[in-house]
């Protein structure tokens, strides 16, 4: 979860990176062959890799065995298209305004995921009118957010293969179906809450003519990591709380919310810097994302409470 979440950070961290050196010595048209280029080594690699989906694995090698695989629900286009609208439409939505965690969590997250393209457009602007930095160099900044993402990523990796695994182990002494408690994954979440405004006020009242630029770089990698450590947690909440069976819904619901702000922040985020200035348009940020510093703090005291009053419980 940790890779896939560095992964969304990381493809628009180079892409600057890259795109800003083809501009500068090629043309800009050959950003989209590079592109072009990406996508072809992405679909080889995909043609090549195996099935994960357990039901298709089974079904597939079943029918090589020649015995019956698992039972498949047979529907009528209706019925279909009817399953299929309650699935992924209609449930998702009602989660969304129903249950507190996905309402909060979709709140924060589309947040942050907002921030994150809003940043993906002022960076540049940041540093080309601040530090009068070209194309190529402008890509290098982008380099504070990577570090940050790796950072992230690395800390998630291992307090769940070290730590989360240990006090699972210590748990299933004493019973072998014990399950870590979802709200013990907010810890790491809680620590992201933190970062996040210290790396957004960080950013934007020490990217001036006056400060070296390595500074708003290094704040860069601050926001970067609170945002992978906030974000995977979200999601890995989402999952044990709902379990299988409703956190695909959950998630979906997410997903929505988080491209909805995604579309909405860039429409307005160099007019926000431009009108107030680079200190302040952090600092509004920043102000909000204090606001929502408690969500993970108050689920992690009564998330259990409020899992037990949940209309989706997860199979156990």
């Amino acid at each position: 979860m940790a890779i896939f979440v560095m992964s969304v950070q990381m493809g628009p961290a180079f892409g600057p990176l890259i795109g800003g050196f083809v501009t500068e010595n090629i043309s800009w048209r050959w950003t989209q062959w590079v592109i072009l280029f990406g996508i072809a080594i992405v679909l080889t690699i995909t043609m090549l890799m195996h099935e994960t989906y357990k039901t298709a694995i089974l079904q597939a090698r079943a029918k090589r065995m020649g015995i019956d695989g698992p039972p498949r629900e047979e529907r009528t286009a209706a019925q279909s298209i009817k399953f299929f609208a309650r699935q992924t439409l209609i449930r998702p939505m009602h989660m969304t305004f129903t249950e507190p965690i996905v309402t909060f969590f979709d709140i924060y997250t589309a947040f942050l995921f907002g921030l994150l393209n809003a940043f993906f457009a002022a960076f540049s602007w940041v540093f080309e009118n601040t530090y009068g930095f070209n194309l190529g160099a402008v890509g290098l900044t982008y380099l504070g957010q990577a570090v940050g993402s790796i950072i992230g990523c690395a800390v998630i990796i291992y307090t769940s293969k070290v730590v989360w695994a240990k006090e699972t182990d210590r748990l299933k002494e004493s019973d072998p179906n014990a399950r870590l408690p979802p709200e013990r994954k907010l810890i790491i979440a809680k620590i992201g809450a933190v970062l996040l405004p210290i790396g957004l006020f960080w950013y934007g009242w020490t990217a001036q003519h006056n400060v070296h630029w390595i500074s708003p770089v290094i704040a860069e990698g601050f926001f970067s990591c609170a945002n992978i450590l906030i974000f995977t947690c979200a999601l890995m909440f989402l999952q044990d709380c709902y379990g299988a069976k409703y956190g695909a819904s959950a998630a979906s619901s997410n997903t929505f919310a988080r491209y909805l702000t995604a579309f909405a922040f860039p429409l307005f985020a160099i007019q926000m810097f431009e009108g107030v200035g680079t200190g302040w348009a952090c600092s509004i940020l920043g102000f909000f994302s204090i606001l929502l510093i408690p969500i993970p703090f108050l689920f992690d005291k009564y998330g259990e409470r409020i899992r037990q009053k949940s209309k989706y419980q997860p199979d156990e």
